[in-house]
């Protein structure tokens, strides 16, 4: 994993790059869900095992791990930071910040 960028709002924040996250299934299918506020009885209907998409619902669930960071790119050298696990306010502060750059 690479270095979480400098985002202006989170100087106090942890923020943890999960780019490597990105390329499990396990993580998208949980994600979806937990944004939907769903769960699946049997994630193996999606082609990922049970084992994965417990570790990634957890993971995406605790409060008490730093945030995670996707940047999604697009032509150089802009990027577009998502951070999973933020607060309502913090999202608003972060998308203020990116206004400006």
């Amino acid at each position: 994993m690479t270095a979480a960028p400098h985002l202006p709002g989170f100087e106090d924040e942890e923020l943890l790059p999960g780019e490597d996250l990105a390329s499990e299934p396990a993580f998208w299918l949980a994600h979806l869900l937990l944004t939907l506020g769903h769960d699946v009885e049997e994630p193996e209907e999606y082609g990922v095992a049970r084992a994965a998409y417990d570790a990634l619902v957890e993971r995406l669930s605790a409060t008490e791990t730093p945030t995670l960071l996707l940047r999604v790119p697009f032509r150089r050298p802009r990027q577009i930071p998502l951070a999973l696990g933020i607060t309502e306010e913090q999202a608003r502060t972060l998308a203020e910040a990116l206004r400006g750059h």
